[in-house]
């Protein structure tokens, strides 16, 4: 797995270099942390859409998406989101601001906005209250314009495996 950004981080601001919030951090696996040193901040540029790329060396499938809002400067976290695989938009939400939760032990806990893409049950058990349903084949677009449903089976196969014959 790679990830890559668009605007990249703050570092691409005249005013700002070699700051650590840099899309390597969406990735690193330490996602419950307040100091911003394992988050990625991206600045807010005139008509730039601010954007998230994963990328994938082999076909997978992606049974949910978990995603942890920028917690350092609450208000600086994403409002609106949308998902696309293979430039197909999946799903379009709202991120609430973060608010910090102290579990019994002490420990700060930031909690995740979790995206399912499958019915498995023990998976809808393990996520509990941070769940979000796909809920239909249509998804709103970020300008509230609804969309017609896509229908799959006219979709071009968009990856080859080595064990496609011809």
């Amino acid at each position: 797995v790679d990830i890559a950004a668009y605007p990249e981080s703050v570092n691409v601001l005249e005013t700002i270099e070699n700051d650590i919030r840099t899309p390597d951090k969406l990735i690193d696996g330490i996602n419950e942390e307040l100091s911003g040193a394992h988050t990625w901040l991206a600045p807010i540029l005139p008509d730039t859409i601010t954007k998230i790329y994963v990328i994938f060396d082999q076909p997978v499938t992606v049974s949910s998406v978990k995603l942890w809002n920028y917690a350092k400067t609450p208000a600086r976290g994403v409002r609106e989101f949308a998902i696309m695989v293979d430039d197909l938009l999946v799903y379009t939400g709202q991120l609430n601001r973060i608010r910090v939760q102290s579990a019994a032990d002490g420990a700060i806990r930031v909690p995740p906005y979790t995206v399912l893409f499958t019915q498995d049950e023990e998976l809808n058990l393990k996520e509990g209250t941070t769940l979000k349903h796909l809920k239909s084949e249509s998804a709103p677009s970020l300008d509230h314009q609804p969309q017609v449903a896509v229908d799959q089976a006219l979709r071009p196969y968009t990856s080859l495996t080595t064990n496609c014959r011809r």
